[in-house]
């Protein structure tokens, strides 16, 4: 049978139970007071990992403290060595003391040299203490010895070699179109007028006439400069590449005007057809076989080359600066200067009474098979012809990686002989 349940034993337990709850409940914790045990354990376990990393800390030192102490040892016993060095020095100069030295020399004298007293020095003190002649001396001729202290003075001006340019552009006709082209007519020969009797029909006659067509053509120049150059350079680089450009369009259209081929450049004076049929053409002074194997041999043909041209035409020589030194160096029979220019007042720029001058395409006198004289009304015989005017281009973008700049420089010109009779031309043979 089941043990039989007592009410009071019941009532009993309930009631300690219930003192139980009682005192546990009193002594329970408040939600402040497991905060404030939290925060205390919290503080606990910092200062717990505070003093393990301390203690690291204190290892690492004492390693440290080994590693240092190892030096001092080191070093220690370098400082011994250097006063074995001393010694061993000391020992070396007594060995070398014995020995004789060459007759006339002191035996000792070997002692005096800057040398031995550097090395002893060295030795004994140290290479802060040597004395101040033995160091070595800043100087300006040495880079390494402060020289870069010392930098070269830039002078502001840019020096420039002298280019020489061909003077044909000042002597011609020059024309600016605003088309791809231009023509331009030649009178060539003129109606002849006749004489008759009375009641006798005239003759009827008319002139002549020709065309040119003059086509410029492009001449560039493209010049690459890197930005750091336009940023730091002494002068204004920008200035000094476009005026160095120009002065390159007028060298290569100069070259163009008096020997050029004609194909995509100017016609050159001394390569045109007609010109060069003008020196041995029937009846005329053969001036395509003048022998200049000396300066007094071409000088018949200075002379001669001036009755080849129409009287009415406004001349003028064109001649490389050799040949003019040649002219003037020319002497008579007694050894007088046939040209005394300059005499009575200063140098006449004119050779027989026609002004000249200098041409550096053209060749000097003593050149083999070289056209050196030119000899003609050029604003007549020759006409220049422009375009446009000089453009510039700016490339920042093609290089920009490189921060490299491409200045490109354009302008459309020509040149033509116009009225070929108006010049020209002597030629040397071999």
């Amino acid at each position: 049978m089941s043990e039989e349940i007592n009410p009071n034993d019941v009532v009993e337990q309930l009631g300690e139970l219930r003192k139980d709850y009682e005192e546990v409940r009193k002594h329970a914790l408040l939600g402040e007071e497991k905060e404030r045990i939290l925060g205390l354990l919290e503080k606990q376990e910092d200062a717990n990992q505070k003093a393990v990393l301390l203690a690291k800390r204190t290892d690492n030192l004492e390693t440290e403290i080994a590693e240092q102490k190892e030096k001092i040892d080191e070093l220690t016993t370098k400082a011994v060595s250097a006063d074995h060095l001393a010694e061993e020095l000391k020992n070396l100069e007594a060995l070398i003391a014995q020995r004789p030295g060459n007759e006339g020399e002191a035996k000792d004298a070997w002692k005096d040299s800057e040398e031995y007293k550097a090395l002893a020095s060295w030795a004994e003190k140290s290479y802060i203490q040597l004395a101040e002649e033995q160091k070595a001396t800043l100087r300006t001729d040495v880079d390494t010895a402060a020289g870069f202290l010392a930098p070269a003075e830039m002078d502001s001006m840019l020096m420039k070699e002298i280019v020489e340019l061909d003077p044909i552009r000042s002597l011609a006709r020059v024309k600016t179109i605003a088309s791809k082209a231009v023509e331009m007519a030649v009178r060539t020969d003129i109606p002849r007028a006749t004489f008759e009797g009375e009641a006798e029909e005239n003759q009827e006659d008319i002139g002549a006439y020709r065309l040119v067509t003059a086509t410029p053509y492009r001449q560039s120049i493209s010049i690459p400069i890197t930005l750091d150059m336009i940023m730091n350079g002494n002068w204004d680089m920008e200035s000094e590449l476009v005026e160095d450009a120009a002065l390159g369009f007028a060298e290569g259209e100069g070259q163009g005007f008096i020997s050029g081929s004609g194909h995509k450049e100017p016609e050159g004076i001394t390569g045109n057809a007609d010109v060069v049929a003008a020196m041995s053409a029937a009846g005329a002074t053969n001036l395509s076989a003048v022998t200049t194997a000396t300066p007094a041999d071409f000088a018949d043909a200075i002379i001669a080359i001036t009755g080849e041209l129409k009287v009415g035409y406004n001349a003028s020589y064109v001649m490389h600066r050799r040949t003019l030194a040649a002219i003037r160096q020319l002497r008579d029979t007694n050894g007088q200067f046939l040209w005394q220019p300059g005499l009575n007042g200063p140098v006449s720029n004119s050779i027989n009474g026609f002004s000249y001058a200098l041409s550096p395409t053209m060749d000097p006198w003593d050149t083999s098979s070289g056209n050196f004289l030119l000899f003609g009304d050029f604003g007549r015989g020759y006409t220049i012809v422009d375009r446009t005017n000089l453009s510039i281009v700016r490339d920042e973008v093609t290089r920009a990686r490189k921060a490299i700049i491409v200045f490109t420089l354009h302008r459309w010109t020509t040149g033509i002989v116009t009225v070929p009779e108006a010049i020209r031309m002597a030629r040397r043979v071999a």
